[in-house]
């Protein structure tokens, strides 16, 4: 491609790309995240701290702070757990 890029795109270093996870959070993925992280999973595993949870999602959900890696590695680890433990 370098007959038809520009010197400086080809030269620069390589640029990942981000997904909106804290938009879907709140929109597409709210009830997959809430459900994931529902008050009986999380007591009934007696792993994380439920309270500590409703805080990162109500931040997030309020915009008070932007906690979608917290909240994304939590249902990640939640699917693992359900599928495998």
């Amino acid at each position: 491609m370098k007959d038809r890029l520009p010197a400086e795109i080809i030269n620069r270093r390589k640029k990942g790309f981000g997904i909106p996870i804290g938009k879907w959070i709140n929109k597409e993925l709210k009830d997959f995240v809430l459900d994931t992280l529902s008050e009986s999973k999380i007591k009934s595993e007696g792993i994380f701290n439920y309270d500590q949870i409703k805080v990162l999602l109500d931040q997030h959900a309020q915009g008070k702070k932007d906690n979608r890696k917290a909240i994304w590695t939590l249902v990640i680890f939640e699917s693992w757990l359900k599928r495998w433990v």
